[in-house]
């Protein structure tokens, strides 16, 4: 382990010595944020744009805002983050909760409790997000995204072949594998690329069906708490959609080739969050096929049981190494990103979740997701870089049929309880 770890760092470090991402700090007098947000190749980029523009137009900062997006993908901005950001730069990075615990574990997460006692605003935001990037009193994170993992399925094809929208696993099996042999389009679809975030999020999402968590963390003590067995359950689950509803050929893919598939027409299931939505913008036969998405609980190992799921939650930190006479400057521009003008863009376009009291959503797509909000459970307070990684090995393991659901389990076991001792989120801010 602590080799792999060494041997990471030191290709990072080869990396950036050698010209990858930014290489000169922003000046003193200029904020600079990384986050998803502005990236041009999200389809509501112009929504954004014009609506930022035009709130920072009539709401001018006291600094220039270079708004930035920095590394492509969430875990190379994060690394990236990780390794230069004692520079003090960027001002502003967005993380996913897991990021978040990593950044505060590296001590590159300011504490925003004055500035945020403070806000005007504060009252205006869902206290459940501020909880959940509230460490031992402190909060890291500002919300700008709060969603719940759900079954998104084509109701035409459900009402074609005659099928029930599915509640068990065992449902939602048959329901995949009699779509693929009627439709010839897969059935369903996980994400199993290696690394990628949501691959682990959709593991989740299944797992909280069977149980609450997986470590117990108790101030400053993670204690392992998973049962080897219900690992077993999810990744069998795995292998009897994969064998039995999806193209031999499509293990591997990306968040965005699983969430294209749906919306394309190539899918007929996925676990899936609201942003797809913007995808309707993009042209008219993916509208077409999106009309006819609906959303249901994901389903569970046995019919009457509750059902829960993955709750993402992502956020704004600051970067304790700015300097302190910019930190009021950078809080300002980093609540621009999430002002009512712009959450209502998110809504609007993108079915997002409301994050503030004062937004409504009106879209029936989305509104399904906040009908389901309550559903979602936040992940332990730990620091999941490597135990996220070691579910996606487990997954892929098993769908390459190099394991059984049982075998991947039990070494799956072995690794987060090892990890049990290097679990725990040390504040050092």
């Amino acid at each position: 382990m602590k080799r792999a770890l060494k041997s990471l760092f030191l290709l990072v470090s080869v990396l950036a010595l050698f010209g990858c991402g930014n290489k000169e700090p922003q000046s003193a007098n200029e904020i600079v944020q990384w986050s998803e947000f502005l990236s041009p190749t999200t389809p509501i980029y112009s929504q954004r744009k014009v609506a930022l523009d035009k709130f920072l137009k009539d709401n001018p900062l006291p600094m220039p805002f270079a708004q930035d997006m920095g590394p492509a993908l969430y875990r190379e901005r994060a690394q990236r983050y990780l390794l230069q950001g004692k520079s003090g730069y960027p001002d502003i990075i967005e993380g996913t909760l897991e990021q978040v615990y990593s950044y505060v574990s590296a001590g590159m997460a300011y504490p925003l409790n004055d500035l945020f006692n403070n806000d005007a605003e504060k009252d205006v935001f869902e206290p459940a997000l501020i909880e959940a990037f509230t460490m031992n009193g402190n909060l890291y994170a500002f919300p700008n995204v709060a969603n719940v993992r759900l079954l998104i399925y084509r109701k035409d094809l459900f009402e074609k072949n005659n099928l029930s929208v599915p509640e068990t696993w065992d449902e939602l099996v048959n329901a995949a594998k009699t779509i693929k042999e009627k439709e010839g389009i897969n059935g369903f679809m996980f994400t199993t690329q290696t690394k990628e975030i949501r691959a682990f999020q959709e593991f989740m999402s299944f797992y909280y069906t069977l149980a609450d968590k997986i470590y117990e963390v108790n101030g400053d003590k993670a204690v392992y708490v998973a049962d080897k067995n219900n690992f077993a359950k999810v990744l069998k689950l795995y292998k009897d959609i994969f064998a039995a509803a999806i193209d031999p050929n499509a293990k591997g893919q990306d968040w965005k080739s699983v969430d294209y598939g749906i919306t394309g027409g190539q899918t007929a299931m996925v676990v899936d969050g609201p942003w797809i939505w913007e995808h309707i913008t993009e042209d008219t036969n993916r509208e077409a096929v999106m009309t006819n998405l609906a959303v249901a609980p994901i389903p569970v190992p046995t019919a009457g049981q509750p059902s829960a799921t993955y709750m993402e939650v992502k956020g704004y930190v600051i970067n304790p190494n700015s300097p302190d006479e910019k930190k009021e400057n950078i809080y300002k521009a980093m609540k621009s990103l999430v002002a009512k003008p712009i959450i209502e863009v998110e809504v609007e376009y993108s079915s997002a979740t409301p994050i503030r009291k004062d937004v409504e959503s009106k879209n029936a797509f989305g509104q399904s997701f906040s009908e389901y909000l309550h559903l979602g459970k936040v992940l332990e307070f730990i620091n999941w870089d490597v135990p996220q990684n070691y579910i996606i090995d487990a997954i892929q393991t098993v769908i390459y049929d190099r394991a059984t659901p049982e075998e991947a389990a039990d070494t799956l076991d072995k690794q987060l309880k090892e990890y049990e001792s290097q679990a725990t989120v040390r504040q050092d801010n």
